[in-house]
């Protein structure tokens, strides 16, 4: 009986409050991304790299992968993107037009090309992996390709 009575009471017993020394993960406010993406919206890239600092955790090595395109660091924005995939599958088709974008940047146009060709025709970003496919084949000289 008081083993029934102890874990209806455990049952029914509100969480443990959260560890205060704890970091917060990168999503909840305090966490690295917390802001980020607003400051990234807004085009304030240089704010929005300090606040995600070093963080590995993906949400923040796509938002600094993002901040970096549009910083022009298109370089560094490969080195956030690499393998982002596996960790963040359902934004494959973003990091798969940015990373297009980031490499037709510094003259990489096949792998850009080929980055591109992976944002599926329905994807939120088709229209933008498009006109960035377009762009990319004028500038290596094939308009009509365009």
């Amino acid at each position: 009986m008081l083993a029934a009575v102890l874990a209806l009471a455990l049952a029914l017993a509100p969480p443990a409050p959260a560890d205060p020394g704890a970091a917060p993960s990168p999503g909840e406010p305090g966490g690295p991304a917390d802001g980020a993406g607003a400051l990234v919206e807004a085009g304030r890239f240089d704010e929005a790299l300090a606040r995600l600092g070093r963080s590995t955790a993906p949400e923040a090595r796509f938002l600094r992968g993002l901040a970096q395109v549009g910083a022009g660091a298109d370089e560094d924005a490969l080195g956030a993107l690499a393998g982002l995939e596996v960790d963040l599958p359902e934004l494959a088709d973003r990091i798969a037009w940015l990373r297009g974008r980031a490499l037709a940047a510094i003259g990489l146009r096949i792998e850009a090309l080929a980055a591109l060709g992976a944002v599926a025709p329905g994807s939120l970003v088709a229209g933008p992996a498009a006109l960035e496919r377009a762009r990319t084949l004028a500038d290596a000289g094939d308009p009509a390709a365009a």
